[in-house]
């Protein structure tokens, strides 16, 4: 439901607006300006109707307030008759209005209005972005200096995301991120959080929805992609690709997007420890289509591609031996002696420091062999 204020002396028109306008909420009606902006914050509408033709309802400061986009709202003029000019325009910014006596057919224009303009209104293409760090993209470029409000309002927004789709509860939240407030503190700070994120996300324009249920929150994207669900998406569609046998060069266009999306790990620079199950997660399904993808190489007799992904895999996770074997494989193809044995005491070194222990015994014993076949 969308919350509005009502600022009207018309009880009559104030409650058929109530009636007529189901998906809008009225929580509170003002019958004169007698009020001020910090009490209007509070009630966080994002609908204020005002009679232009009152004079005690007339908010000048309001007005001016909304206008420079200091308040997370849309005024909606209400007109006495039809006298008054068709279009409003405060600091050449549109509003829009209603005009008394109403109709049924005027308050769904004006519905069809809102739903174009204040619930869905044309955003531009935005971007997130969790693989390394989070950071957002409009037309390309980072959103740099976000000014958020607390380091737990942004870890908040970002777990939301994680959990796109579904409705995640309000006791959760406040257990993750406040345990160690009271109860009434930290429902406190979640309500602050969440009035705060959205009024960023207005003020960045960006189509980012934080829907209110009973229990709970979940965002809505408009026009809005994200880098995890289209890696995920890309994953289902390589795998089944690799199932049906689809066109090998159809296979290596879509993983060259897959691994151009996986720039690090999920959320790789950021303290969360809520993250680790999707981190485990996207790992393993990038290393799964890596290794298919190498393998597609070799067959194609595409040394050089397999190669370069797999130091581009031994960049990502140097302390896997996956990669190590690989490349002695691969540069045996080629026979590069001087890198295979460079591989293998790049292996050996990494593991004597990291784990003081040694490579596996099938990798020694692939060494041991390679090295007898070069002075056999």
């Amino acid at each position: 439901m969308i919350r509005a204020v009502v600022i009207d002396r018309d009880e009559t028109s104030v409650q058929f607006l109530s009636e007529q306008l189901t998906n809008i909420h009225i929580v509170k009606v003002f019958t004169s300006n007698a009020f001020t902006l910090q009490t209007l914050e509070k009630l966080r509408p994002e609908i204020i109707f005002m009679n232009i033709h009152e004079p005690t309802c007339i908010h000048i400061d309001l007005i001016q307030y909304i206008s420079n986009h200091q308040l997370l709202a849309h005024l909606v003029f209400i007109k006495e008759d039809e006298q008054a000019l068709a279009q409003t325009y405060v600091h050449e910014t549109p509003v829009k209005y209603i005009v008394k006596p109403y109709t049924k057919k005027q308050l769904e224009k004006l519905m069809i209005e809102i739903n174009d303009d204040i619930i869905y209104p044309n955003y531009p293409v935005t971007e997130l972005c969790l693989f390394k760090y989070f950071h957002i993209k409009k037309a390309g470029n980072n959103l740099l200096n976000i000014k958020w409000r607390t380091a737990k309002a942004r870890e908040l927004l970002i777990y939301l995301i994680q959990h796109y789709g579904e409705t995640v509860r309000k006791d959760v939240l406040v257990e993750l991120l406040w345990p160690d407030a009271s109860v009434d503190k930290a429902y406190d700070n979640l309500y602050a959080s969440i009035y705060y994120i959205r009024k960023l996300l207005s003020e960045l324009h960006i189509g980012i929805h934080i829907n209110t249920h009973v229990n709970g929150y979940e965002v809505e994207f408009h026009n809005v992609t994200c880098d995890v669900m289209e890696f995920d998406q890309l994953y289902e569609e390589i795998m089944s690709d690799i199932r049906q046998e689809v066109d090998k060069q159809v296979l290596i266009h879509k993983f060259n997007r897959l691994k151009q999306l996986y720039s690090g790990e999920y959320l790789e620079e950021e303290s969360y420890v809520w993250k680790e199950h999707l981190k485990e997660k996207c790992r393993i399904q990038f290393l799964s289509i890596a290794r298919k993808i190498i393998q597609l190489f070799i067959e194609q007799d595409d040394v050089t591609n397999a190669i370069l992904l797999s130091l581009d895999i031994q960049k990502l996770y140097p302390y896997m031996d996956y990669s190590y074997f690989a490349l002695m494989k691969l540069y045996s193809k080629y026979g590069d002696m001087e890198n295979v044995e460079r591989q293998y005491m790049k292996l050996k070194a990494m593991l004597y420091d990291e784990f003081n222990t040694e490579p596996n015994e099938s990798i020694k014993m692939w060494y041991q062999n390679w090295i007898k076949m070069q002075y056999a």
